[in-house]
C-alpha cells in the first residue's frame, strides 16, 4: 500500500506539468454525509451497536485540473475530511460499565432516558485522481460542461478520536468525556469514487465546479479483530483560476 501510494506521488507532478494544456487551481470543499458498514465484529460491547447513525461535515480541499484533450481532464487533489460515525448505548442501569475509560454508573440516574452517545471521529488528509471524461457541451449558450467523473483516492489517517456523552446522569458535574477508541485505527485507506462533474465558465480566468459524488471504500478503517468500511456521499465544490490555456475557441 506504501508503494502504491508513493508511485502515484510521484507520477502525478510530471501528468499535471507534461500537458500543456489548460490547467485550474482551485479552493473549495465537500459537504458529505459518511455511515458504517461492519464486514468483520467481535461482539464486544454489544450495547454499543444500538442506536447507530451517520456524520455529516464539510471538508476543505485544494483541486488541480489539468486538461488533456477536449474529451478528456484530469483532476488532482489534496483534502482534510472528517469521517465518522455514532453509536448509542442506551436502557443504562445501576453498576452498569459501557467502557473501560468510563466509570461504572454509580451516581443516581436523574433522567429518563438515561443513554450514552459515543462519537466516533476518524480525521485524515485525502489525496483523490479523478479522470473527467466530457459528457454534454453547452459552452455556445451557457458556457456549462457536463463531465462523468470516476476515479481514486488514497487517505492518511492523521487521528481518530472518540467522545462520549452521558444522557440522564454525569460525574462530578460533567457528561462530556474523550475517551480511548476501541478499535485499532488502519493508518492508510483507498476509496473508489463515482461522479458527475458540472463546470461553469465564470469569465475568461474564472470557473465553478459542482461535482456529486459517491465514496466507496477499499480498505477498513481499523484493523486487527474488528473491521469497518465507512461510505459517504456528498458534493463538491470549487472556485478555480485559470492559470494556463491552450490556443482553441471556447
Amino acid at each position: 500500500m506504501k508503494r502504491l501510494l508513493f508511485l502515484c506521488l510521484l507520477c502525478l507532478p510530471t501528468l499535471l506539468i507534461a500537458q500543456k494544456r489548460e490547467s485550474q487551481l482551485g479552493i473549495g470543499g465537500q459537504v458529505f454525509y459518511s455511515s458504517r458498514v461492519w464486514i468483520k465484529y467481535d461482539g464486544a460491547y454489544d450495547s454499543l451497536m444500538q442506536g447507530e447513525r451517520g456524520f455529516a461535515g464539510i471538508a476543505p480541499q485544494l483541486w488541480f485540473v489539468q486538461y488533456i484533450n477536449k474529451y478528456w481532464t484530469l483532476q488532482t487533489g489534496i483534502g482534510y475530511s472528517t469521517y465518522g460515525f455514532q453509536r448509542r448505548s442506551k436502557n443504562l442501569e445501576f453498576n452498569d460499565k459501557v467502557h473501560p475509560d468510563l466509570p461504572k454508573v454509580s451516581t443516581a440516574l436523574y433522567g429518563d432516558p438515561s443513554y450514552y452517545d459515543f462519537f466516533f471521529r476518524n480525521h485524515r488528509i485525502d489525496l483523490p485522481v479523478l479522470f473527467n471524461t466530457e459528457i454534454i457541451s453547452l459552452r455556445k449558450s451557457i458556457s456549462l460542461r457536463y463531465y462523468f467523473s470516476p476515479g481514486i483516492s488514497f487517505s492518511y489517517t492523521v487521528w481518530d478520536k472518540v467522545v462520549a456523552k452521558s444522557r440522564g446522569f454525569g460525574y462530578d458535574g460533567k457528561n462530556r468525556f474523550v475517551v480511548g477508541n476501541l478499535y485499532d485505527k488502519q493508518a492508510f485507506g483507498v476509496q473508489l469514487h463515482l461522479a458527475g462533474r458540472v463546470e461553469y465558465r465564470i469569465s475568461p480566468k474564472y470557473r465553478a465546479h459542482v461535482q456529486p459524488v459517491i465514496n466507496l471504500p477499499l480498505t477498513s478503517v481499523y484493523k486487527g479483530d474488528n473491521k469497518a468500511l465507512i461510505p459517504s456521499i456528498g458534493v463538491n465544490f470549487a472556485l478555480s483560476l485559470l492559470t494556463s490555456k491552450i490556443d482553441e475557441k471556447e
